[in-house]
């Protein structure tokens, strides 16, 4: 058998160059979680203050960047306060979010006025923390 060369076009694709591997940002092993550990209720004179105690035990930092009570989102104004606001709900965590580091525990506040919508003592509310990642972290709690 022989094998003839002769009939042989190079082409040369210049888009196709050969570039610097660039290094993603996190590795396909990385993953975000987040432990809510604590979720105290306690009832105050117009409402309810509710303490959450999150840690991240996933392998990279999270930024929580939305409260939800009952799927209702709490309204950009009442980000960053520091108590009850009458007939509302509210939280400590700024506007911007929250991020914390892989084993770090942090904690923050939810307050929910007594006239925000048919909420009594003895109902299970749902708290729901949104992640900038696109996660979701869910606490069912009893007003006392």
């Amino acid at each position: 058998m022989t094998t003839s060369f002769e009939n042989i076009v190079v082409v040369w694709f210049p888009e196709y160059e050969v570039r610097d591997f660039v290094v993603p940002e996190r590795d396909y092993t990385d993953f975000e979680k987040v432990e809510i550990q604590t979720a105290i209720c306690e009832k105050e004179i117009a409402g309810w203050s509710i303490t959450l105690k999150l840690k991240n035990t996933g392998t990279v930092a999270s930024t929580l960047i939305g409260v939800l009570v009952n799927d209702v989102e709490i309204m950009q104004d009442n980000y960053g306060k520091t108590g009850i606001i009458e007939g509302k709900v509210s939280t400590d965590i700024e506007n911007t979010g929250i991020t914390f580091n892989s084993g770090q525990t942090i904690q923050f506040h939810v307050w929910i006025s007594t006239n925000y919508g048919t909420l009594s003592s003895g109902t299970t509310i749902n708290i729901k923390l949104h992640s900038a990642d696109g996660m979701d972290y869910i606490k069912l709690l009893e007003l006392v």
